[in-house]
């Protein structure tokens, strides 16, 4: 492969990563390992696309042969520091991102992985020196100045020194809601549609539609309500696996005008599906979560994507028998921690205040109406009676999903398990009450937020 067409080949595989298209990706990238089986750039972004499927163990591996390849690739170096802290490797993950700005000091994003491995106690610290060092360079870009008050964000949070922390979050959360420009009007429009369209009688109408299966758990909620922590207790039973956040539903989900043959959308599609289309697709996803199950005879595999409760009438349709956990946490606590998140993916409606008001308020809308028409059994876990009485409620959740009481559950953060999460470093040591009521501290600048919840 001569060095244009391999340039080119190396461009249509992170094209291909970036539309999440990670099997084609991949097919790319071993054929063009098999011309150059040592290109440090293929092998950093196959770990980039293993990475992004939960295998950080993998993606180390790739990282490093990367790195050992090419010694000065700050890139991989920073990676390799993603999946490092995804294994619960935070001082090593530390190290591999200083090794990336050592190499090339203008990785702003690395700046802020580095905040999310330790808690600060002083804003003199050198982090912040650098950092505000950086943002006085005439030719960074936009994005990277976002990471950047971040970062400050994070290291002045830490401090409590609200105020000022407030100030660069806003800041960050600016830049990212000009450049996404989420327009929340086709959520609303959705919303009312599935509510139009999962109703008691169409329920009734499938009742002996799908699968018979209890395996599927589903993990449900608005980002940063306390998926993680649940589902790291569950996955801690014997008996029971985490599969991190799948989009697999909702791209089932997507399937179903081609697997019917009706024109439209996905919820004009589903008044068609028969008992053979619903089980199909029950089927389908089934495939899915015993492939990356881990472990043998297991009761239950949870899945934590928050965002599946927009989909819980279709997860009815194709799994009649599951359960579902719904994480439930302070309004306020919930929304600041996701505008508090520059998200890696997704996350479109948490940079502006009242557009994620906004966004809350349909969750809960949605939320409510499955409450009153779904037939699944729904248990409400509230993270803050979950934090302060852990004896109490996880016997509750495992009585729930009819697993036996286990004493690892209580110890949930000593399992090795890939964490991908912005709350990585919590789910690694004990139950962590520190975010609670934390909005108090910023009730002053949370005016237009405060309206919405």
């Amino acid at each position: 492969m001569t060095r244009v067409p391999l340039q080119k080949a190396l461009e249509y595989a992170v094209y291909l990563y970036e539309k999440r298209k990670y099997e084609k990706a991949e097919r790319t990238l071993l054929q063009i390992m098999e011309t150059s089986p040592r290109n440090s750039r293929a092998l950093n972004i196959l770990g980039n696309v293993y990475w992004s499927q939960g295998k950080a163990e993998v993606a180390e591996a790739l990282y490093r042969e990367a790195i050992e390849g090419e010694p000065l690739f700050a890139e991989a170096y920073n990676n390799l520091g993603n999946a490092l802290k995804d294994q619960g490797r935070i001082k090593e993950a530390e190290e591999a991102y200083r090794e990336a700005i050592r190499i090339k000091p203008t990785l702003a994003d690395t700046y802020r992985h580095i905040t999310q491995c330790r808690k600060y106690s002083s804003a003199d610290d050198e982090d912040v020196k650098s950092i505000e060092a950086l943002l006085k360079r005439d030719h960074l870009s936009t994005p990277d100045r976002a990471y950047l008050f971040f970062a400050l964000g994070k290291i002045f949070d830490d401090c409590g020194m609200f105020k000022e922390a407030f100030g660069f979050f806003e800041k960050g959360n600016l830049i990212k809601h000009h450049l996404m420009k989420p327009d929340l009007r086709p959520l609303v429009n959705f919303v009312n549609r599935t509510i139009k369209t999962f109703t008691e009688g169409f329920f009734g109408s499938h009742d002996r539609s799908g699968l018979e299966t209890r395996l599927p758990v589903f993990i449900v909620g608005m980002p940063r309500s306390g998926t993680t922590l649940v589902e790291q207790i569950i996955a801690a039973h014997p008996r029971a696996y985490g599969v991190g956040e799948l989009d697999d539903i909702e791209r089932i989900a997507n399937e179903t005008p081609g697997l019917t043959g009706k024109e439209g959308d996905y919820l004009e599609a589903i008044k068609m599906a028969n008992h053979e289309v619903l089980k199909r697709q029950g089927e389908s996803y089934l495939s899915i979560i015993s492939e990356k199950c881990k472990k043998e005879k297991v009761l239950c595999i949870a899945d934590k994507m928050p965002a599946n409760f927009l989909f819980l009438g279709f997860i009815a349709l194709i799994f009649p028998k599951v359960k579902i956990v719904h994480c439930l946490r302070n309004g306020m606590d919930t929304c600041l921690s996701n505008y508090f998140t520059c998200f890696h993916a997704g996350g479109q409606y948490s940079y502006d205040p009242e557009t994620l008001g906004r966004y809350f308020r349909e969750y809960r809308r949605l939320m409510n109406h499955w409450k009153e028409c779904l037939p699944l059994e729904i248990f409400d876990i509230h993270y803050e009676a979950l934090v302060y009485d852990s004896e109490t409620n996880i016997p509750k959740l495992l009585d729930f999903l009819e697993l036996d009481r286990d004493d690892r559950c209580f110890s949930f953060y000593k399992q090795k398990k890939i964490v991908r999460t912005a709350s990585n470093w919590q789910v690694r040591r004990p139950i962590y009450r520190g975010s609670v009521n934390k909005w108090k501290h910023y009730e002053a600048y949370l005016g237009d937020l405060k309206r919405y919840i």
